[in-house]
């Protein structure tokens, strides 16, 4: 008998497939297969929950570290700088810190830095004028003064021969402009400004910075960087951010699953309650019309219970009679043979034995008629 091996291994696959889908194997799988989709699909909704909450907590709870504003110097030109008396006004700038309501630069019990960054060229008017101070003032929204400190600063000093030096040095570079002779001057004007602990006053709105020198020379652009000075839990999220967000967010899906854990236990026992209450009322119950139906029977059953008695006792009754006329009969013929005394003491016996007989009769148990 020649038996093919590659039918065989088809008809056994075949058998197998067969009997998988039609036995409980089937079903079990793919009640493990939407189980583990459910998981998979609440698992990726889970993680980017948390994403997106530690991203809005992060952009609320740590402020913008640095802010820079440009700063539009103005001075007046035509003043005779020759006469020592002459009113010249400083070089001034007012740079406006909220635009409006919705600008949130400055938070409440925050701490923050200003400092100004500008570009002093290398010229004769510079080196002589030496050191000046720069001067900034905050203001509130009725510009009363929050704030009014000053720094001073000036070129940083070079020698003459150094100075010829560095210019052979880098002549090719001044010539094609990549390169100019100035210094990039940074001045540190406040590191400890808290908004909100100045009684009497409003937020800060705006900053004033003076230049007190007539004769000095600015680059532009001039730029105020107003910086926030972390400290504690913000300046471990800002300067350790990688390890900040891999521990928040596995600290808030953590707390998603077991919310979601809770809700799905919550869940299961609602719904067996539910079955537990829907199998009680399924139970059927003893209405109005079923106790009606139930008495109406016991009344006709007391009804032919009590036909049935009347019938027996008036039975019972003839018979008496009967009997009772029978032993009169006798005891007259008695009395005509002289024996009247004796008979009238069976006919009492047997009126009694009559009686009994009734009352036993009488005492019939309703049970043998329901």
């Amino acid at each position: 008998m020649d038996n093919n091996p590659i039918q065989s291994v088809l008809h056994y696959i075949l058998s197998s497939i067969q009997y998988f889908f039609q036995s409980g194997l089937f079903m079990l799988f793919c009640r493990i297969f939407v189980v583990f989709v459910q998981l998979w699909i609440s698992s990726l909704a889970i993680i980017w929950t948390s994403i997106f909450i530690y991203l809005m907590l992060y952009y609320h709870y740590i402020p913008q570290v640095w802010t820079a504003k440009d700063v539009h110097i103005q001075y007046h030109s035509t003043c005779d700088r020759s006469v020592i008396d002459s009113l010249c006004m400083i070089p001034t700038a007012r740079v406006a810190l909220k635009q409006g309501r919705n600008d949130d630069d400055f938070q409440r019990g925050q701490t923050y830095r200003f400092a100004i960054e500008m570009n002093l060229p290398e010229s004769d008017v510079n080196w002589n004028q030496g050191m000046f101070m720069v001067r900034l003032k905050l203001l509130d929204q009725k510009q009363r003064t929050v704030v009014n400190v000053a720094k001073p600063t000036g070129l940083k000093y070079k020698s003459t021969p150094l100075r010829v030096i560095v210019t052979l040095l880098y002549w090719p570079l001044f010539v094609i402009g990549l390169a100019e002779e100035k210094q990039h001057i940074v001045v540190n004007l406040l590191d400890n400004f808290t908004e909100g602990s100045y009684p009497k006053v409003g937020p800060v709105t705006e900053a004033v910075i003076e230049f007190e020198a007539r004769d000095i020379q600015i680059y532009p652009p001039t730029i105020l960087k107003v910086g926030a000075a972390l400290t504690g839990f913000r300046y471990f999220m800002y300067h350790h951010w990688i390890i900040s967000a891999i521990v928040g967010i596995i600290f808030i899906a953590s707390t998603l699953y077991f919310l979601t854990f809770m809700t799905y236990i919550n869940h299961l026992f609602k719904s067996n309650n539910n079955n537990n209450n829907y199998n009680v009322n399924n139970i059927p119950s003893i209405t109005n019309d079923d106790t009606d139906e139930t008495n109406k029977d016991y009344k006709d059953n007391d009804t032919i219970n009590d036909q049935i008695s009347d019938e027996l006792n008036v039975k019972a009754n003839e018979d008496n009679n009967d009997e009772y006329r029978e032993a009169e009969a006798k005891a007259d013929q008695h009395e005509e043979s002289g024996l009247t005394g004796d008979i009238n003491d069976d006919l009492e016996l047997s009126i009694e034995s009559d009686v009994s007989s009734n009352s036993e009769t009488q005492q019939i148990p309703d049970s043998s008629f329901s």
